[in-house]
C-alpha cells in the first residue's frame, strides 16, 4: 500500500485524485498546521493511523469562542478550554476522499469531517 500526499483548497475537485489509485492519503489544506510540512507530523499520522479510520489533528483554540443568536448577536462567551480546533494534515484511505467527492463538488474540511464523523480519530498537537 502506498502513501500519497495531496494539497487541497476550496477549489479542489475530484480531479485532484486523477493520479492516485489506492493506498493511504495524507491531505493538507488551508486549515493546515503551519509546521505541517515536517516529517515528524507525517510520521505521527502514519504511526497512529488505524485501518478504515480518518486520523487528524486537533489543537487548542486561541481565538475567542462565542455563542450567537439567530440574529447574529453575541449571547454568551464560551470557555476555549472546552473546545478544540480540527485541522490538517489528516490521513485516510483514498476511498474516503472518493466517497466525499461523490457527494460534494469542492473540498471543504468541515463537510469531510461531517461525512466521516463515525470514522474520526484525533491526535493532539
Amino acid at each position: 500500500m502506498t502513501n500519497n500526499q495531496l494539497c487541497l483548497s476550496g477549489k479542489s475537485t475530484i480531479e485532484s485524485l486523477n493520479e492516485i489509485s489506492d493506498g493511504l492519503l495524507i491531505i493538507f489544506d488551508d486549515d493546515c498546521i503551519r509546521e505541517s510540512g515536517s516529517d515528524a507530523l507525517k510520521k505521527q499520522l502514519l504511526v497512529n493511523h488505524k485501518t478504515n479510520r480518518v486520523t487528524l489533528f486537533s489543537r487548542s483554540i486561541t481565538d475567542a469562542v462565542k455563542r450567537v443568536d439567530s440574529n447574529g448577536y453575541v449571547v454568551e462567551n464560551l470557555s476555549r478550554d472546552n473546545y478544540r480546533e480540527l485541522c490538517t494534515p489528516l490521513i485516510c484511505d483514498v476511498k474516503c476522499l472518493t466517497d466525499y467527492y461523490k457527494k460534494f463538488e469542492y473540498w471543504n474540511l468541515h463537510k469531510f469531517i461531517n461525512l466521516h464523523n463515525e470514522k474520526l480519530e484525533f491526535l493532539t498537537v
